[in-house]
């Protein structure tokens, strides 16, 4: 009985961080902002995987906290990233991930204090970098 108990234990324990995955937010839940925010998504809402739903509404609510001057700076930003190939955006994404959390935040740093020209300048350099 004990040696029962102890792999029904022992399953449990193996299989339980894998069990506490993100639960789907039901779109009823966000608040009325969130919602009016993540309008453009609400069709494909219950398809998309619980940490992609998560993403979405932490973004909302870093949107609502912004400054009028930060959001326009975002959607500067949001516009200048839709302009870069897919191939572009992967190579990016892939950079990133090599970085160590100090070159990310000096990067970060940058990229937040660069003006348009400034920010396609500093996207050359990563790219020089990578060759």
């Amino acid at each position: 009985m004990s040696k029962y108990l102890f792999s029904i234990v022992l399953l449990v324990l193996l299989v339980a961080p894998y069990a506490r995955a993100e639960a789907p937010i039901r779109w009823d839940t966000l608040s009325a902002s969130e919602q009016k925010l993540l309008a453009p998504v609400k069709d494909k809402w219950a398809t998309l995987p619980p940490q992609r739903q998560q993403r979405l509404r932490e973004g909302a609510r870093r949107w609502q906290h912004m400054s009028p001057e930060q959001r326009a700076l975002a959607r500067t930003r949001f516009k200048r990233w839709q302009t870069l190939t897919p191939e572009q955006r992967q190579q990016l994404r892939q950079h990133w991930q090599r970085l160590s959390p100090e070159q990310r935040s000096r990067l970060r740093e940058r990229w937040q204090k660069a003006s348009p020209e400034q920010g396609q300048q500093l996207l050359h350099e990563l790219r020089q970098r990578r060759q």
